[in-house]
């Protein structure tokens, strides 16, 4: 499968089959989410895996949107050291994990996998009861999650997408 492949087929899987994933696949997808851009190539994103139910379950119940995880064999939370910018790119944190997300999530396809990203920054409640239940430290920003797993045959079909928008040379509202 070629990448333009990976992303039209790409979607936000929410039910997951209960098969494990496995350990070799799973760190394709975490070195695919290192190979991202990054400001000033700081790489700054780690990861924290999260396979047991339990701690899945307690990060579930933290907002609705998050029930996903109470399915998927696997959670990853993508976050920073905050200590690890400078002041003035601390900014772009969430760019540079957006783009290790991303690349996870098309990996995934790639595998066979199925995630969804599950926004924790800037929400402030999410983010602090994520601290407290993977153990990080107040220096360290939990950017989102990603319940990850094979998808189940109930998934559903991927959502049409909006219409493309584009303007040249400039934003012209009467295109």
């Amino acid at each position: 499968m070629d990448v333009i492949e990976a992303i039209h087929k790409r979607k936000s899987v929410r039910n997951f089959s209960g098969r494990q994933v496995e350990k070799e696949k799973l760190m394709r997808l975490l070195r695919a989410g290192q190979q991202a851009p990054s400001v000033r190539n700081g790489q700054p994103w780690m990861y924290v895996v999260i396979r047991k139910k339990d701690t899945l379950e307690k990060l579930a119940q933290i907002k609705k949107s998050w029930n996903p995880l109470r399915q998927a064999p696997v959670g990853i939370c993508i976050f920073i050291d905050k200590n690890r910018y400078s002041s003035k790119h601390l900014e772009y944190f969430a760019q540079d994990c957006g783009a290790a997300s991303e690349n996870i999530l098309l990996a995934a396809v790639q595998e066979g996998l199925g995630g969804v990203w599950l926004g924790t920054y800037p929400d402030r409640d999410a983010c602090g009861k994520v601290k407290i239940l993977l153990g990080l430290p107040d220096r360290m920003i939990p950017f989102n999650l990603i319940a990850l797993g094979y998808p189940s045959e109930s998934d559903g079909v991927k959502p049409a997408r909006k219409e493309l928008a584009v303007f040249y040379e400039k934003y012209d509202k009467a295109e």
